[in-house]
C-alpha cells in the first residue's frame, strides 16, 4: 500500500505493518497437508465474500480499540455498564470460562487452542469451533447491558458505549475523507498461493486512526489485558489467554473463511439429502 502523509487535520494514524493472523495460517497449512486446500482456494474465489478482500468498518473500529489499549478489541460495549476494571474482568472471565468448557466438552483440550491461537496446525473442528466460542463471548460482552438494563436489544449499544462508539466512527470517517478513499480501502489484503495455487496466507495491512480520547475505555479495561502487557503463555491462565488471543478468530479474515466452510458443507448437505431421497442425479 503507498504511504501517504497524514494531513495535519488528522492528529494521528498508525500504519499497521502487513500481518498474517496466525489461527488462519496455521489451518491453511492443515488444510494444504490434508489435501483440502484446493478446495477452498477453489470456492473463495468463485465468490470471496467482501470480508476476505477488505476490512469491515466494525474491524478496523476494534484495531481501533486495541492501538488504544484494550488487546481484546471487544470491552468498549461495557463503557457506562461496567463499574470499572475488577467487574470487567469478572466478566469477561466469567464468559471465556464458559467456553473453554465448551471446547474441552467438543474434545478440543486447552493445549490444542492455545497450539492454534499461537499459529500451530489447526484442523477444520478446531478452527470453527474457535470461531463459534469468540463469536460467542463478543455476544456476551453485549448481553450484559442488555440484562441490566442498560439496552432493549443485544445489538443496541448502552448510551455511554453507543457515543463512544459513534466519536470513533467520526474520526474514521474523518481519516477517510481526508485520505480520499472509502472506509474499506483503508486496509489492504494479499491472497498468497503457494506453487499448486492453494491458498496458504492472507496479509492484511490497515490504517489505524488513534482515539484521541481513549479514557472511557481505559477506565474498565483490566491491567491484564492492556495491549503489550504480556507475560508467558506458559505462565498465563487458559482464560486470559483466550481473551488475549482469541479475537484472531473474530477476525474478519477468519470469519469469512469460516463462511466460506459452512457454505460448502450445506453444498455437501444438500447434495446428500438430495441422493437420500431421489437416488444419483
Amino acid at each position: 500500500m503507498a504511504r501517504q502523509e497524514a494531513p495535519r487535520q488528522i492528529r494521528e494514524y498508525l500504519y499497521d505493518q502487513p500481518q498474517s493472523v496466525p489461527l488462519v495460517r496455521g489451518f491453511l497449512a492443515e488444510a494444504a497437508s490434508q489435501g483440502t486446500c484446493s478446495k477452498l482456494h477453489q470456492i473463495g474465489l468463485l465468490s470471496p465474500p467482501q470480508a476476505l478482500i477488505h476490512p469491515s468498518e466494525t474491524h478496523i473500529l476494534t484495531a481501533m480499540n486495541r492501538a488504544a489499549g484494550d488487546d481484546t478489541g471487544i470491552i468498549a460495549p461495557l463503557i457506562g455498564v461496567s463499574s470499572g476494571k475488577e467487574e470487567t474482568a469478572e466478566i469477561l472471565y466469567a464468559l471465556a470460562g464458559h467456553e473453554l468448557e465448551r471446547l474441552i466438552k467438543a474434545g478440543i483440550d486447552l493445549s490444542t487452542m492455545k497450539k492454534g491461537l499461537s499459529g500451530g496446525r489447526c484442523s477444520m473442528a478446531v478452527f470453527e469451533a474457535l470461531n463459534a466460542c469468540w463469536g460467542n463471548v463478543v455476544r456476551g460482552v453485549k448481553q450484559v447491558a442488555v440484562d441490566r438494563g442498560h439496552s432493549m436489544d443485544i445489538e443496541v449499544l448502552a448510551p455511554a458505549a453507543a457515543l463512544y462508539r459513534q466519536k470513533n466512527v467520526e474520526l474514521l470517517q474523518k481519516v477517510a475523507r481526508e485520505l480520499n478513499r472509502p472506509i474499506p480501502n483503508l486496509g489492504q489484503r494479499k491472497l498468497i498461493f503457494d506453487d499448486e495455487g492453494c491458498l496458504r496466507d492472507v496479509t492484511e495491512d490497515l490504517i489505524i486512526p488513534i482515539i484521541p480520547n481513549p479514557k472511557p475505555l481505559l477506565d474498565i479495561l483490566p491491567d491484564e489485558l492492556i495491549t503489550g502487557n504480556h507475560q508467558s503463555a506458559a505462565t498465563m491462565p487458559s482464560e486470559l489467554f483466550f481473551l488475549r488471543k482469541g479475537g484472531q478468530a473474530g477476525h474478519d479474515v477468519a470469519r469469512a473463511i469460516a463462511s466460506l466452510l459452512r457454505a460448502e458443507q450445506e453444498m455437501i448437505d444438500t447434495g446428500a439429502l438430495y441422493q437420500t431421497f431421489y437416488g444419483e442425479k
